[in-house]
């Protein structure tokens, strides 16, 4: 796995999309640590185990990269591969949505506020259908559920 995060992170721009697209293992890996990780993973580590703990600093910066790769992913590049639009890819096929939005934001606030507010802010600049979202989440938590 930690091996695969390295491959991708070092993708062409065509590589790196085609993978997170396509590549169902990758996708299913970062969706189960975003789950199941602890809101602050490195300071109150589960395990007692070094090798555990080193495994586990090393899976969560690269999870960090990917998704700062994803969210940060440059239009040039995207205007380089025939106009593809990296951050409709992403709202469409659920690689990024509100809840893994939320869990990136529980997980690395400590470390990383300052590129966290970089994402939002480039997330809502380039596809404000997650602020739309939110804005939508909120009307139901605040009528129906609240």
């Amino acid at each position: 796995m930690i091996g695969d995060y390295k491959n991708i992170l070092q993708a062409s721009f065509s590589q790196f999309w085609a993978t997170l697209r396509y590549n169902s293992f990758l996708y299913k890996s970062i969706q189960s640590f975003l789950t199941y990780c602890s809101k602050s993973p490195l300071q109150n580590p589960r395990v007692e185990d070094k090798e555990h703990v080193c495994l586990l600093q090393e899976i969560y910066t690269l999870v960090f990269y990917l998704y700062d790769r994803m969210i940060m992913c440059t239009q040039e590049d995207a205007r380089k591969t025939s106009n593809f639009d990296c951050y409709g890819l992403m709202y469409d096929q659920w690689l990024l949505d509100l809840p893994k939005i939320f869990d990136l934001i529980m997980i690395y606030q400590d470390h990383n506020a300052p590129r966290l507010k970089q994402w939002v802010s480039e997330l809502d600049r380039c596809n404000s259908d997650y602020y739309s979202d939110f804005k939508e989440a909120l009307e139901i938590m605040n009528n129906r559920v609240i």
